[in-house]
């Protein structure tokens, strides 16, 4: 705290008189935050808007005069909010505005409190409710198994963060009603915005250009209720409280986890990308699987990702959708190329598991597994173009969680079927319908 504050606090506080402070007297629904340290506030026209309520003003507290100094001298030094900061430095002179040539650096506060101090104040907003956290989920009726699994594996270990289903098109009120019923589970409330995003995105490409164009409806993720979000894929179970992951957002704004970069750039950049320097051969290094990754709401204005979009567009040839991914390449390039404070857990210096179904080295304790390279447990599974069936890599253990507290049936019975689980998924829906 600053010297001058403290005294003049107690200034204040020992007068006798009457002290207003807004933020206790506006109404609960219509308070906003105002710190420059918020991440999650929305810009429209130069203005910022926490949860669709305006703010009255920004503060740009930690930041010093003298990298706002710098930035006005031109030197590409980024911080939250910059743009609005130049807009209203430059608002009767826009010709003045520095025009930064140099890859930008992303300004870290100095903060004087520890990081053992952030975490517990962090926390303490998460449990006051002042902050909110969850998962989000994409899902039809057609992945009801998976998705069973999957929330049956959270719900073993976290009992309390709520998921929000994200619906992957119309055929979704039997899995919507089911993980409803059975996990808690909420339908993402705008399904307009869901409809409109989802639409602008795919006519930016054109109707047939992507194999699942509905992949981009998670991208509603940015937008929804959670001031911190992980997006999870129904082909996943995970091993412990796997919301905890988030707790890395002390330090950064984008969290991801797995070893998609080990396997070069291919199913996301093409050569281009690298002949043409759009990326550095260590930012490649950050390329994720957009099937499990984390951030921070408001991070992205739909404006935002129509531009992102419009720009891919423009340079089709720099994406690998070769393999018929829609929206990794995307995703990735958007992630890449706005945010700077990221990471993935699998670069951490005491290396991480691995966590894709199709490595086959994963030693099975019960129904969790080992990654015997570092004899660290996973934290989930993810069977990434492999179609979950009997006799599919550790079917065992999608089979555990997704009959947990069931009678499983026999393999046979399910190998009945082409997929391996209609029948299960047939049976399933009747039972919902019926109200059972």
């Amino acid at each position: 705290m600053a010297p001058d504050q403290t005294l003049i606090n107690y200034m204040m506080m020992r007068l006798d008189c009457s002290i207003y402070n807004l933020a206790l007297k506006v109404p609960e629904n219509k308070k906003t935050g105002c710190c420059v340290t918020s991440s999650h506030f929305e810009n429209k026209d130069n203005i910022l808007y926490d949860k669709g309520n305006r703010l009255t003003y920004i503060h740009y507290i930690g930041i010093s005069s003298q990298i706002f100094k710098k930035v006005c001298q031109g030197e590409n030094i980024d911080f939250l909010y910059r743009d609005i900061f130049l807009y209203y430095r430059y608002y009767h002179n826009p010709e003045n505005l520095p025009k930064f040539t140099e890859k930008a650096v992303y300004y870290q506060q100095q903060s004087t409190l520890t990081k053992k101090n952030i975490e517990k104040i962090r926390t303490q907003l998460i449990e006051e409710k002042i902050m909110t956290r969850g998962i989000y989920i994409t899902a039809n009726d057609k992945v009801i198994e998976q998705a069973i699994a999957l929330l049956k594996s959270i719900r073993c270990y976290d009992q309390d963060t709520p998921v929000v289903l994200i619906p992957y098109d119309d055929n979704y009120q039997v899995i919507a009603k089911k993980l409803n019923e059975d996990f808690g589970v909420t339908v993402y409330p705008d399904l307009e915005f869901i409809e409109r995003l989802s639409i602008k995105l795919q006519s930016i490409f054109g109707e047939d250009f992507f194999a699942r164009p509905n992949q981009f409806r998670k991208q509603a993720c940015w937008f929804g209720e959670f001031d911190e979000f992980l997006y999870i894929d129904t082909d996943i179970v995970v091993f412990k409280k796997i919301v905890d992951d988030l707790n890395y957002f002390t330090d950064y704004d984008f969290i991801c986890y797995d070893y998609q970069h080990k396997a070069g750039i291919r199913n996301v950049f093409s050569q281009k990308i690298i002949d043409n320097k759009v990326f550095t051969e260590d930012e490649l290094k950050g390329m994720f699987n957009g099937g499990f990754w984390a951030s921070k709401k408001g991070l992205m204005s739909e404006e935002k990702i129509y531009q992102i979009f419009e720009e891919c567009a423009a340079n089709i040839d720099y994406f690998d959708f070769t393999y018929k991914t829609s929206d990794q390449p995307i995703i990735n390039y958007m992630v890449l190329k706005n945010i700077e404070r990221r990471f993935n857990l699998a670069h951490q210096p005491d290396k991480n598991p691995g966590n894709w179904a199709g490595t086959g080295h994963f030693q099975q304790e019960g129904y969790q597994l080992i990654d015997p390279s570092n004899n660290q447990n996973l934290h989930y599974l993810h069977w990434a173009g492999i179609k979950i069936k009997p006799g599919c890599p550790y079917w065992d253990v999608w089979k555990h969680y997704r009959y947990l507290g069931e009678t499983a049936p026999d393999d046979a019975e399910l190998i009945k079927t082409e997929t391996g689980i209609k029948t299960q998924i047939f049976q399933q829906v009747k039972k919902i319908l019926k109200g059972k």
